[in-house]
């Protein structure tokens, strides 16, 4: 038992000490509104260390007035610290969340939901440092998340971000190849760029939905999220941030085109990249 519950198990003990003088002495009208008045003391003090307690427990939720969205921060710390208690509790209170292994697909798909449950045109604003196109067509779930984020007549636009050296291998190209086609098909306004058109302070893996939070990539995620870590930012300046830095790097894509060139420069036959140009 902690300090406060321990002075908070006193105090009730004393309150109820008191109430019984009170109740036997009733002759003694001095002694009595002294008693109350006590009473009425201790009673306020209970007040602030319940409060105190609340604050401890992350009962309630801290005020912070670089937020974004109060209402999705005041779900994931409710969700996160009162159901967990984790220990990067404190970082929630700076306006950040650091997640792991299958936590990162967990909110990814949570985030989307969220942000579909507005029901106001949204946008997902979304940059994918692509080593490994297969893993992404694994994400089966986010996917259809995806779909029916755009069904409801709200917009993706996602960038994959390629080391051009890649090109090479028959097997990337294929995975490269089905995963445009696969966000072609749920309606994602899809582009590439290769590395070597980008500052290397550039090449970051982000989602950002909406104007809410944003999700930062640390380590990649393995094929089942058994490995990897993201952070999430519920702050608006690191939500401005990021807007920035897609616009910039959506802008180079589109001036490139290679998104286009990419697809050109494809030999399909069913379904399936037979030869491939490599002239992005």
């Amino acid at each position: 038992m902690d300090i406060i519950n321990i002075i908070l198990t006193i105090l009730s003990i004393i309150v109820t000490f008191i109430s019984i003088l009170i109740s036997i002495d009733q002759s003694n009208s001095c002694l009595s509104f002294i008693l109350c008045g006590i009473i009425v003391i201790i009673e306020f003090i209970t007040i602030i260390l319940l409060i105190k307690q609340r604050k401890q427990y992350g009962l309630i939720v801290p005020k912070n007035g670089g937020i974004a969205d109060f209402k999705l921060y005041k779900m994931f710390w409710k969700r996160e610290i009162i159901s967990k208690d984790l220990p990067n509790r404190q970082s929630l209170e700076r306006g950040y969340l650091r997640v792991f292994g299958k936590d990162v697909e967990r909110y990814q798909i949570l985030l989307v939901d969220f942000v579909l449950k507005k029901n106001v045109k949204e946008v997902i604003l979304a940059v994918d440092i692509t080593t490994n196109p297969k893993r992404l067509l694994t994400r089966k779930e986010y996917h259809e998340k995806n779909r029916e984020f755009i069904f409801a007549d709200n917009v993706i636009k996602r960038v994959l971000i390629i080391d051009r050296k890649n090109l090479n291998d028959n097997i990337f190209i294929n995975d490269l190849y089905e995963v445009i086609m696969l966000n072609k098909s749920i309606g994602v306004h899809i582009s590439l760029i290769t590395t070597d058109y980008l500052n290397s302070d550039q090449i970051l893996d982000f989602i950002i939905y909406g104007n809410s939070v944003v999700i930062t990539e640390g380590h990649q995620a393995s094929e089942n999220y058994e490995t990897g870590d993201s952070q999430l930012w519920f702050l608006s300046d690191e939500i401005e941030k990021f807007k920035s830095l897609f616009k910039v790097i959506k802008e180079r894509s589109d001036m490139y085109e290679q998104c286009d060139k990419f697809l050109k420069k494809c030999d399909i036959k069913e379904g399936k990249v037979i030869n491939f140009k490599n002239e992005i």
